[in-house]
């Protein structure tokens, strides 16, 4: 498997996902022992994203939050993720404003989208998620096993996910 070691192979050409971001990002962390809980229902989004928003405004121009993070608490309200004990995020989420293009960070062939690639949509567009992309990594394996429509796994196949799903931050730069 070439991966993460196509980062260090000088014939392939690593791309920023979003052009222009600048500074540090604003780390949000979701899991569920995030202070976040304390001051927002993550329930709802809309007022999640108000209040990344009002943490952003005139100190970030973007944010992230961690892959493998266990987000059993944002994730209790979905159905599916509880009934498969889903909870465990397999990419970066990456908060940027609305209408931001995004970009491969390799040549790539988009094989699944549920709109347009390229920019980044609000609620309607976006699952009813805070603004943002979700970047996640799947090899062959992973895509073969359905894990294009899987942003989250459970802790049994946690020590499997690093063929399946590694991380995406060495592909990740600004």
């Amino acid at each position: 498997m070439k991966y993460p070691y196509i980062k260090y192979n000088n014939k392939v050409d690593i791309h920023p996902l979003f052009s222009g971001l600048q500074g540090d990002p604003l780390i949000v962390d979701m899991s569920d022992t995030s202070l976040l809980f304390n001051d927002i229902d993550m329930h709802d989004q809309k007022k999640f994203q108000s209040y990344l928003n009002g943490l952003m405004k005139g100190n970030f121009s973007w944010g992230v939050t961690s892959y493998m993070e266990n987000r059993k608490k944002t994730l209790s309200q979905h159905p599916q993720m509880i009934k498969e004990k889903r909870y465990f995020h397999l990419g970066l989420d990456i908060t940027v404003p609305l209408g931001t293009p995004l970009n491969t960070p390799l040549t790539a062939i988009v094989k699944k989208s549920g709109e347009p690639f390229a920019y980044i949509g609000d609620f309607h567009e976006n699952g009813n998620w805070f603004f943002h992309t979700h970047f996640q990594i799947l090899t062959q394996k992973a895509f073969d096993q359905g894990y294009i429509s899987k942003g989250y796994c459970s802790a049994e196949y946690l020590a499997q996910m690093n063929s399946l799903c590694p991380s995406p931050l060495s592909l990740f730069k600004i």
